[in-house]
């Protein structure tokens, strides 16, 4: 889903809410992949708005769809220096995983980031608070940029994403 949402004093942000198919029901990972390059590519390409990318990712942060989402999308991960934040599985203390994310572009900054109380799903949900001061640069070191190799690599997942729902 992407949504732009009013702030009023015509102050506009906008959120993409994902949940790309699991691999794990799937034969290969490849629909997810496309599925999550094709929006960090429109992120990309939508730089004039502050942006939140969040949702259940289906993989893990430091896996490599993700990490090309994030040096694709061009957003921050701002998770980094705060922990894992794992919210999968809320039944297993030990074995969880964050899957579920949040990115956001320099502009907006982190107020709190935390993992909640657990609400009988199989993901503990988390808090996401955060400010946007498009004045303030001082994250813009923090942003991964693609290299061309990366959005070669890029645009050949897209495809083979597309590949693999035409195929069901």
């Amino acid at each position: 889903m992407e949504a732009e949402v009013d702030g009023g004093d015509n102050f506009k942000f906008k959120v993409y809410a994902l949940h790309p198919p699991n691999p794990t029901e799937e034969e290969t990972s490849r629909e997810r992949d496309g599925d999550l390059l094709s929006v960090a590519k429109s992120i990309r390409n939508d730089k004039d708005i502050p942006t939140v990318a969040i949702g259940d990712f289906n993989c893990v942060a430091w896996a490599g769809a993700s990490r090309l989402f994030v040096k694709t999308s061009e957003l921050t991960d701002p998770r980094v220096g705060r922990g894992f934040i794992s919210t999968f599985h809320a039944k297993y203390k030990l074995l969880r995983f964050p899957i579920d994310q949040v990115y956001h572009s320099p502009d907006i900054f982190v107020k709190d980031l935390k993992t909640l109380a657990n609400v009988d799903s199989d993901h503990l949900p988390f808090l996401f608070r955060f400010v946007i001061d498009p004045q303030n640069s001082s994250q813009e070191d923090l942003v991964e940029s693609a290299e061309h190799a990366d959005l070669v690599k890029v645009e050949e997942k897209i495809e083979e994403g597309k590949e693999e729902t035409s195929e069901r």
